[in-house]
């Protein structure tokens, strides 16, 4: 007997089948990974426009640092000349504690936190 079964109720034919199974539904595909083992440059000689242009781009994130860290700095030694003429000195003579709020793009971050570090700066 096959999988269809025909079944006689007075003049009308009923053939039924089992369900068909369901397809599986196809896995997502995952992201790709970086390759752990990136193949060499194929151009060894890279072209010296760029090599000229990445040199100024980091000198000149590099200078922009060294400024932000040192008016960082500066706001940080500041006394708070404010706050003391309007009175608002304790007992001691010094000012309350107040904040200094940097606000820093991404690509200045690494930079003006080692800059900080420094003693010279």
């Amino acid at each position: 007997m096959s999988a269809a079964v025909a079944l006689v109720l007075g003049r009308a034919v009923f053939v039924t089948s089992p369900k068909p199974k369901p397809k599986p539904k196809p896995k997502p595909k995952p992201y790709p990974n970086p390759d752990p083992n990136p193949k060499p440059n194929p151009n060894p000689n890279p072209d010296p426009n760029q090599v000229l242009g990445r040199a100024v781009f980091v000198s000149l994130i590099d200078e922009r640092d060294l400024a932000l860290a040192r008016s960082i700095r500066a706001a940080c030694l500041q006394p708070c000349v404010r706050q003391a003429e309007a009175g608002g000195a304790e007992a001691g003579g010094a000012a309350t504690g107040g904040a200094v709020v940097a606000v820093i793009g991404m690509a200045h971050l690494a930079g003006v936190r080692e800059a900080l570090g420094r003693p010279d700066i």
